[in-house]
């Protein structure tokens, strides 16, 4: 691959988008490649816009080249996951969990089909709430940064709510 053409004609750097087989890249002195995230595909649209944001955030951050292919393909598997584009695009944050278990806590949302967001006046309201949201079967919460005390919430649900939660913080600021 260090041979190649666009290389010689001056690019600094050539990446090789294939799909399914992953990605190679190369700057002239050395190549790399990376496989692709695995998930199960649903819609393509935006998997090129979600591969090339992830090389330039890794870019950014400094990280090296095959620390930004991962990142890359991460985020295109999160956007050919389900249909649309930007709406699965992740924050940065959330990118620290490996594809496989992020595809997992995807596969049980689809499962489950609904996420049930928890807003309430205190931790003892939002408590309740959701301790009766699991004994009815959802397993799929979201529990809202404006009920006070959202992170300890959580911390209290994954240590005394039993039954398998998937549980995440979130907020609308217009809502």
């Amino acid at each position: 691959m260090r041979t190649s053409a666009p290389i010689a004609d001056g690019c600094e750097l050539v990446i090789t988008k294939r799909g399914a087989a992953g990605a190679t890249a190369t700057d002239g002195h050395a190549d790399y490649s990376v496989a692709s995230a695995v998930t199960s595909v649903i819609d393509t649209v935006g998997a090129g816009d979600a591969f090339a944001a992830g090389i330039i955030v890794g870019m950014f951050e400094g990280s090296d080249m095959d620390t930004n292919l991962s990142l890359a393909s991460a985020l295109a598997a999160r956007v050919v996951s389900a249909c649309g584009d930007v709406d699965r695009l992740p924050r940065r944050r959330d990118l620290d969990l490996p594809c496989e278990q992020m595809s997992s806590i995807l596969e049980t949302i689809r499962q489950y089909g609904v996420v049930a967001i928890v807003r309430a006046a205190d931790k003892r309201e939002a408590l309740q709430t959701i301790r009766v949201l699991v004994r009815s079967g959802l397993r799929v919460l979201e529990v809202s940064l404006v009920t006070p005390n959202a992170l300890d919430l959580i911390r209290m649900v994954v240590t005394e709510v039993p039954g398998g939660v998937h549980i995440g913080v979130g907020d609308r600021p217009d809502a």
